[in-house]
């Protein structure tokens, strides 16, 4: 996904035995991206840097980078993806970064993962100064344990594609600003997303 803020790079984490797959969108401007991680409660450490080589791109044209992190063995990952550029100087530097995440590893015995994260609707439309509350819901891998979502976050995250046209809140309340459309996003602490697209009218 996209969204006007800090997290551009929308990135996510998919869970296997031995290892997690860190995925992540290509942002314009970008030519190379690093990955940093760690266990929950460590300090994160540089795992990668990719460039445009190493990206997979489809039919039209989007990309998309991935790195396997083969060093999980116990407790929770934490990951971020920064993207780097040259700026209106023409000197490389940091131009995107991606919210963290955060993802249980196999086998653990007290956590878990989303498996999906689900919105009732699909679309709605507002008027200009009007707002309502959409929440998400996670469908989670294991309803025993409990989901994995590092402890400076909620279990979703939401975000506005265009804060111009919508805005939206930590608890999912989405405000018409003006005239336009855009998209709401939910997110999961793994990066697992769903999102309901808004229409704003006069």
């Amino acid at each position: 996904f996209d969204c006007n803020r800090r997290c551009r790079i929308g990135n996510s984490v998919f869970t296997e035995k031995g290892k997690q797959t860190i995925s992540w969108n290509g942002v314009a401007g970008a030519e190379s991206y690093k990955l940093y991680g760690s266990k929950t409660g460590t300090d994160s450490e540089f795992l990668a840097s990719l460039t445009d080589d190493d990206a997979k791109v489809d039919e039209n044209g989007v990309k998309t980078f991935s790195f396997v992190n083969k060093k999980v063995k116990s407790g929770t990952w934490k990951y971020y993806v920064k993207a780097y550029g040259k700026d209106e100087n023409g000197d490389i530097s940091a131009i995107a970064g991606s919210m963290k995440t955060y993802a249980a590893v196999f086998g653990n015995k007290t956590y878990t993962n989303a498996g999906s994260v689900e919105y009732k609707d699909e679309q709605i439309t507002l008027a200009e100064g009007k707002s309502v509350k959409k929440t998400a819901k996670i469908v989670s891998i294991n309803d025993a344990k409990k989901l994995a979502n590092g402890s400076t976050i909620k279990k979703v995250r939401y975000y506005s594609s265009n804060d111009e046209v919508a805005k939206v809140n930590a608890k999912g309340r989405i405000t018409a600003v003006s005239a336009g459309e855009c998209f709401i996003y939910a997110v999961a602490a793994n990066g697992e997303w769903d999102a309901v697209a808004v229409s704003v009218a006069k």
